[in-house]
């Protein structure tokens, strides 16, 4: 009953959509407006102070990149059904607004999920070729500031908040003030503080093979401090020597054991591996 009521107690992790003509006055303000009627709306009465919420860039016409510009908490709402909100378009039509607070306000350049097979106009179900197991369906909704909360796996926002971050490593490598539902205000590294609470990732992925004879390696290794810069090579990794791993058609493999994505570290010996960080494995690439 602890563990559940500890998982119970975490924040969750939200995505929420803004169309293009209102991500100017949403960024300024870290706002979102839900429409009347819509699922969102529903969805909006689920979220509490300090929940995880990813903003993405979504839009329907296509004419513009959709991908993930920030990461924010939720903090509060206001019911305002049948007022007239002159910031958004259309004006009208509202049931929330939605006030968050960021963590990371707005990314350089966005995190894009790069969905396979994507055509002008259309709206296919295709996986992601950065998260392994990701569908388009699962982080978008063709309606109007559309919030998806609940996942088809559990693993999956994870899976998708572990990418973002691990990519956007160095915009998240920042202290910022975090308030949880209980309005404790604390500062938190956005980095660690998200990847504590992505926590372990279970094992979804079968007939991968199992992990057995490991070699170790002896490397570098730095522990970060706040102030410093993560290591990005020589720490403690061990090599499996069991499994090869493959990288698409983007260059990115996945971890054989948890399913998520991998980067390159080179150890101290000279070896090139693809690690995993939630595992502290590494792996070599399979020979074509």
């Amino acid at each position: 009953m602890k563990s559940n009521k500890k998982h119970d107690d975490s924040p969750k992790i939200a995505v929420i959509n803004i169309i293009p003509a209102n991500i100017p006055n949403s960024i300024k303000n870290t706002i979102h407006g839900v429409r009347v009627g819509t699922n969102a709306a529903s969805v909006a009465e689920d979220l509490k102070k300090g929940d995880i919420c990813i903003i993405r860039q979504v839009s329907p016409e296509r004419r513009y990149s959709n991908g993930v510009i920030g990461i924010w908490y939720y903090y509060d709402k206001k019911d305002i059904e049948g007022k007239t909100e002159s910031i958004w378009t259309p004006s009208t039509g509202w049931k929330y607004k939605i006030s968050m607070k960021p963590l990371v306000k707005l990314f350089s350049e966005p995190f894009f999920e790069e969905f396979s097979g994507e055509v002008a106009g259309q709206t296919p179900n295709k996986n992601s070729l950065k998260i392994d197991g990701l569908l388009l369906t699962d982080v978008q909704e063709e309606v109007q500031g559309a919030i998806i909360l609940n996942f088809r796996n559990p693993d999956l926002p994870k899976r998708y908040l572990k990418a973002i971050i691990e990519e956007k490593k160095t915009e998240c490598d920042i202290e910022v003030d975090y308030e949880n539902k209980e309005s404790n205000k604390i500062k938190i590294n956005v980095y660690e503080f998200l990847s504590d609470l992505i926590g372990e990732i279970s094992h979804i992925k079968p007939n991968r093979g199992e992990i057995s004879r490991k070699t170790p390696v002896q490397t570098r290794s730095g522990r970060k401090t706040h102030g410093q810069k993560r290591p990005t090579v020589n720490e403690n990794i061990e090599i499996d020597e069991t499994q090869k791993i493959e990288l698409n058609k983007a260059g990115i493999g996945f971890c054989p054991t948890c399913g998520t994505i991998l980067r390159p570290k080179t150890a101290i010996n000279g070896i090139l591996v693809y690690f995993c960080r939630g595992c502290n494995k590494g792996y070599k690439i399979k020979p074509k």
